[in-house]
């Protein structure tokens, strides 16, 4: 087997964080959904069961289609770990919006959070990476890198 065949993310981490992430995303989403399924919306409306434990296959698949998409991985890159004003990312055309649509930007950004990947706090009107999301992008940048590393082509940001 070629060494090019048998590339290796440069950060072997990359897997152990995005595990986590994952699973901190799964466990906060039961956790929501059992909150909402327990929730008593009359008083003698009828009592319901928690829910069984989630699957981790369709987190697992939702983080690595988002992965693939271009839009997201950009906007995981401009959001950062500190975080940033959504008024400022209205200004990025390449958020799949039209410059200053702030519905379909809080769209996009509310697709990045069901997914784990980024959270948007409401007081602040801020949007940042999670660790799911930091782990998430260095993926693609060391699935990048590989690539570049194998002599394909030349990684452009």
């Amino acid at each position: 087997m070629s060494e090019a065949n048998d590339a290796r993310p440069a950060d072997p981490t990359v897997i152990d964080a995005l595990a986590a992430g994952i699973a901190t995303s799964i466990r906060q989403a039961a956790l929501a959904e059992d909150r909402l399924t327990t929730f008593a919306f009359r008083e003698d409306g009828p009592a319901r069961a928690a829910s069984p434990p989630p699957s981790p296959r369709s987190f697992v698949r939702r983080v690595l289609a988002a992965a693939g998409d271009p839009t997201t991985v950009r906007l995981l890159e401009l959001a950062g770990d500190e975080g940033v004003p959504m008024t400022e990312l209205l200004e990025h055309a390449d958020l799949g919006a039209d410059p200053g649509d702030r519905v379909a930007l809080a769209e996009r950004v509310a697709a990045a959070a069901a997914c784990g990947l980024v959270g948007r706090e409401l007081e602040s009107d801020r949007v940042a990476r999670t660790p799911l999301g930091s782990a998430l992008l260095r993926l693609v940048r060391a699935l990048e890198a590989g690539v570049a590393a194998a002599g394909a082509v030349e990684v452009r940001r």
